[in-house]
């Protein structure tokens, strides 16, 4: 079965093999408890075994020991081959070499495991005993553990929160035990109690002893029959609630199983060695997600006994584990094994397939699906099959994608009147819409089409996201209408001021110029032509769509294949009288292009929801009053992805001493901060009076040796004291997720007592309410931090690090603003709300962008900042700090995110604490400059870490 036959007798040998069926040993593999290497031909193959578990506790247990007696020793299974042997003389107690030398007897190759009982064995075979063994005979570079006749229990060791960890204590007590199985370890883990109660140092541990802060008992592992002829499972779901330990396929016991029968009506296969049903009975069933699973009819409870041997009436379910605490040359193997089982376990799970349903759905259909929908592509992530789409196999996303594509919620026409039904499109989807509609052809010498700086633009490109959470939150409430339906809007996260205009001034010029850099295009001029209207020898590519016979007929049509007919007759009419008249003044050429712009900016096109208009005008963005108050600014700094402030601030010297050094870098290991890198800076009224800075941060160690810097250090969401084991009681927050973290980070909001706001947001709410002319900004990216209380003030604005463009700079009628207003005015209660959503955001843009332009326009800086993401938006917080009084504001509030600090292994932070103190520095710079260096405070965060600056 390993051989492939080749021409003229030659074989080629597979790189691995999957043994099918069971092979009759011969030889000396009849000998062995397990297979490590097999002679093929003069070929080697590692047998690799199935993965399988072992329990945690076990009863009978013995120790086994490396070459000298005085290493750490571990305890083990007797009944696995986990050891090799050890053998001495059987008159041990009196001859002079007991406790001095063992040898190994009989074994079959190098490295060979065996059992207890089959070390025991081979040692009678010649003439010797297991033994407790002082040293044993081996070459110098065997390391392996081996069997020793010494008895050893594994003691339970249980926490005040019913966590529990192994103690191998052997009967020789001043035997040293290796570190994670020895008495002071504290390798806890969840145990699932019977009747949920464990015992407790506060009631005296139930009459196990107390050492220190935990409870330790010895264990008696009792092994009980689950179900019988009396008791059979009625269900699936009953023999998986019931049976937890695995099996294989009894099949492969060549008649072990001598029956195997049917319950009737459930579905269930049971196995039994003879014609009844006992411990060693296994169970076939089929889960929900079509998988085969084998399960032993046998329970495994772990009973906890005092030192006499008496029961404490405490017991739990013994644990599995499928990483040996045995070091051993295959942790490899099981960390694979173990790693798969968890991803199966995530696979599998029962939150799984609504889970991705919930996703899918809002990806490719609507943002708020309701439960029927979820359930049916959960149905059919599940079952793999939706009508005649699928592989009937579990996770099949042809099933999937086809029930969230073919089902009522997405097709449906009539649901477009629900104000509530649809959502935004991804604004990468819509310029990709346009170009396909409008049958967008690539020039003779482009022929593959190149977009330019898209991730900046319109927030959104194809294999450029932002972080590895991708463009969007799944969960997003946006202000307005939507935020105040209690409904989400991922795409709402990019429907922000720059990247509105970006989007329509791009799209304007794709239908004028074709796709090239005229005036603020998604591409790049091929020619050197100027951009003229209709002129497309810059273009790498144009529009090719016309079929323009007459204005309303052609409107039709557009409204046709972008807003599939969503179009109200009002807005056509609007386009079509617009266009009529472009097409006057133009000539007969101009009109497609005009109607086309027009229609890519409606509401329809925007979302596939309906608008309907209420004849009312919005009311107009007002710039705010002059005020007299003096300024003041804050700027928060966001480190995303967890900061690794432990090598932000070091522990240099305290109580006099290095040893809080040395105990950091003993726990860092390999990405410590050797001692001389550091900037060492002075701090008072704590242990510790000298901290080493990381050697990167040279400007920020400058800020704090002036005192003009501050450290925060243990700083974080976590509402009172906590621990590992209980923070998850304790916490308001759900911790350790990036996304949750940076939610925290930037609400600061933990007992929500003011519900889905910002920290910034509720700071302008309070100064707006004090009469405080407000501004409230974030650059490239809205964030939540800035979000308020709707209403109480002003709304934020997002600017890109570039800076601001003017809108429509090549307007194709003097009058088209004002048409582009018509088609987006007040609609009423029962408009969809994401149609409302983009009108009300887009001309809100649009009067904002106005005021800000022109305001920048007239604004230079003399400051260089760093050519860094960060400094470019510390650049344009700069500016926009620069026309405070252009704004009429006084007070200012600033969001700039820098990202790449989830690191994981590589722990590379020198380069991004290089870009985060160059673009600092700059900061500094141009804030004294202007000479508001004393009016404004900047505060960095991050989602991990417990560090935070605060610039003063």
């Amino acid at each position: 079965f390993l051989l492939i036959a080749q021409q003229e007798g030659v074989c080629k040998y597979a790189n691995s093999v999957t043994v099918g069926t069971n092979l009759e040993c011969k030889g000396a593999e009849c000998r062995v408890d397990t297979v490590r290497v097999v002679d093929v031909g003069g070929r080697f193959y590692e047998y690799v075994r199935p993965s399988c578990v072992e329990q945690a506790f076990y009863n009978g247990a013995k120790k086994i020991s490396q070459k000298e007696r005085h290493w750490p020793a571990v305890c083990a299974n007797p009944s696995l081959p986990v050891a090799l042997g050890a053998c001495c003389l059987s008159n041990k107690h009196e001859s002079i070499y007991y406790n001095t030398e063992a040898t190994l007897e009989g074994n079959e190759y190098d490295g060979e495991r065996t059992t207890f009982s089959t070390a025991e064995a081979r040692c009678a075979e010649s003439g010797k005993v297991t033994c407790d063994y002082d040293i044993i005979t081996l070459d110098g570079f065997k390391s392996g553990y081996h069997w020793t006749d010494e008895p050893c229990k594994i003691l339970v060791k249980v926490n005040e929160y019913g966590y529990v960890a192994s103690w191998h204590l052997p009967s020789d007590l001043g035997q040293s035990m290796i570190l994670h199985v020895d008495k002071e370890n504290t390798n806890y883990f969840k145990a699932y109690w019977d009747g949920d109660s464990f015992p407790k140092i506060t009631d005296s541990c139930g009459g196990c002893e107390i050492l220190g802060d935990a409870c330790f008992c010895h264990a008696d592992v009792r092994k009980t029959r689950v179900f019988h002829s009396g008791r059979l499972p009625q269900s699936v779901k009953e023999v998986m609630a019931n049976l937890h330990i695995g099996a294989m396929d009894p099949e492969i016991y060549n008649g072990t199983y001598s029956s195997a029968s049917l319950i009737s009506q459930t579905g269930i296969t049971v196995y039994n060695e003879g014609n009844s049903i006992e411990a060693s009975s296994v169970f076939k069933v089929t889960d929900y997600t079509g998988r085969s699973l084998f399960l032993k009819n046998t329970r495994e409870t772990v009973h906890l006994q005092n030192i006499n041997g008496d029961d404490v009436h405490f017991s739990f379910r013994n644990a599995p584990q499928f990483m040996s605490v045995i070091p051993k040359e295959q942790a490899s193997r099981d960390a694979h094994f173990e790693t798969q089982a968890v991803i199966d376990h995530f696979f599998y799970h029962p939150n799984t397939a609504p889970f991705i349903a919930y996703r899918i759905i809002q990806r490719f259909a609507i943002s708020n699906p309701s439960p029927r929908y979820i359930r049916e592509v959960a149905t059919a992530f599940i079952s793999g099959k939706y009508k005649t789409f699928g592989s009937s196999k579990y996770g099949c996303l042809e099933a999937t994608i086809a029930a969230t594509l073919l089902d009522r919620e997405a097709r449906s026409a009539i649901l477009e009147a629900d104000p509530f039904q649809g959502g935004l499109k991804e604004p990468l989807l819509k310029v990709i819409g346009v170009m396909r509609s409008m049958e967008f052809s690539p020039a003779g010498s482009r022929p593959a089409t190149r977009f330019n700086d898209m991730a900046v633009l319109i927030g959104e490109m194809a294999h450029d996201f932002p972080t590895v959470f991708g463009f969007y939150l799944p969960s997003y409430e946006p202000n307005g209408v939507i935020g105040d339906a209690g409904l989400v809007s991922p795409e709402s996260v990019l429907l922000d001021m720059s990247k509105n205009i970006n989007l329509l001034n791009g799209m304007f010029s794709l239908a004028r110029y074709g796709l090239s850099g005229c005036f603020n295009g998604f591409g790049q001029n091929v020619g050197w032509n100027p951009c003229q209207l209709g002129n497309f020898d810059n273009a790498s590519g144009k529009l090719t769509y016309v079929d323009y016979s007459d204005v309303t007929t052609y409107v039709d049509r557009l409204a046709t294949l972008l807003t599939a007919g969503r179009l109200s007759d009002e807005s056509r009419q609007i386009i079509a009288k617009s266009s009529w008249a472009t097409d006057y003044v133009y000539d007969g050429t101009i009109g497609p292009i005009h109607a086309l712009s027009l229609l890519l900016t409606t509401p329809e096109f925007h979302t596939n929801n309906l608008a309907k208009k209420n004849g009312l005008v919005r009311d107009e963005y007002k710039p705010p009053e002059n005020s007299n108050n003096s300024y003041k600014a804050l700027v928060y700094i966001m480190l995303s992805g967890g900061c690794d402030s432990f090598n932000v601030l070091v522990p240099y010297t305290c109580n006099g001493t290095t040893a809080l050094y040395d105990e950091y870098a003993s726990e860092r290991g390999s990405v410590k901060l050797d001692r001389n890198s550091l900037h060492v800076i002075s701090a008072g009224g704590q242990v510790c009076s000298e901290f080493g800075l990381h050697g990167s941060l040279n400007n920020i160690h400058d800020l704090y040796t002036k005192s003009e810097l501050l450290f925060f250090a243990n700083t974080g969401v976590i509402t009172k004291p906590s621990t590992k084991m209980n923070y998850w009681q304790n916490s308001k927050t759900a911790l350790f997720g990036h996304d949750s973290m940076q939610r925290e980070a930037k609400r600061i909001n933990p007992y929500d007592s003011t519900a889905q706001t910002g920290v910034l947001g509720r700071m302008a709410d309070v100064m707006t309410a004090d009469n405080y002319t407000f501004g409230s900004f974030s650059i490239d990216w809205h964030s939540e931090a800035l979000v308020g209380k709707a209403g109480m003030s002003p709304a934020p604005s997002t600017v890109s690090q570039h800076g601001t463009n003017a809108f429509n700079s090549d307007s194709l009628s003097v009058n088209m603003n004002n048409r582009i207003i018509a088609l987006n005015e007040a609609t009423s209660a029962d408009s969809g709300v994401f149609s409302e959503q983009w009108s009300a955001e887009m001309l809100h843009s649009l009067l904002k962008n106005e005021a800000l332009h022109s305001a920048l326009s007239g604004t230079t800086i003399e400051t260089n900042f760093p050519d860094n993401h960060l400094g470019r938006q510390l650049k344009m917080v700069t500016r926009l700090i620069a026309t405070r009084e252009t704004r009429r504001v006084d007070r200012d509030v600033f969001f700039v995110q820098m990202g790449g600090f989830d690191t994981h292994h590589t722990g590379d932070l020198n380069s991004l604490f290089s870009q985060l103190d160059e673009a600092i520095g700059a900061f500094t710079k141009g804030l004294k400059e202007l000479g508001v260096w004393e009016s404004v405070t900047t505060v960095q965060l991050s989602d991990f870490g417990r560090k935070s600056l605060l610039m003063l």
